[in-house]
């Protein structure tokens, strides 16, 4: 985009939100600025400043990626604090485990020396999450015949 505006490609930049130029408000400060030295008309769509041309403009639009950045630290807290709550009682985030005979798994790839996939099918789970099984139980997988590893 910057590449795009020093070479005088566009002359207005319609933006969503103020976050959205940077990650911090230093970033998106100094963003506007090197935009405006360019010729560029930041338009915001959620704001009320209006056209960020003026040094006024440019002040409110700091003030609200200010705001904006601290709301995001305000959620990024409270999903930490509830997540710790969740622990703190006890309960799991995330996914539920597949229910599935892990040893089952080992059977079939060492005894049977079925591929990934063929096991995957015969287990009702993911080939990501027989391999897993089988490396808690075992190790790191022998690769063999049409498995996934047999390349490597």
């Amino acid at each position: 985009m910057k590449r795009d505006a020093t070479a005088r490609k566009f002359d207005r930049l319609l933006v969503w939100k103020v976050s959205r130029l940077g990650r911090d408000v230093r970033e998106v400060i100094a963003t506007v600025y090197e935009l405006a030295e360019l010729g560029v008309t930041v338009i915001p769509v959620k704001s009320q400043t209006g056209p960020i041309t003026s040094t006024m403009g440019r002040l409110l639009w700091a003030i609200q990626a200010w705001y904006a950045e601290m709301e995001n630290s305000e959620k990024s807290e409270a999903i930490k604090a509830g997540q710790a709550r969740v622990r703190a009682e006890g309960k799991h985030l995330g996914r539920p485990k597949r229910v599935f005979d892990r040893g089952e798994v080992v059977r079939l790839r060492d005894q049977e020396r079925l591929s990934w996939p063929e096991i995957a099918r015969r287990i009702n789970a993911g080939v990501g999450t027989v391999v897993k099984a089988y490396r808690d139980l075992v190790g790191a997988p022998q690769p063999f015949g049409n498995s996934p590893e047999a390349g490597s």
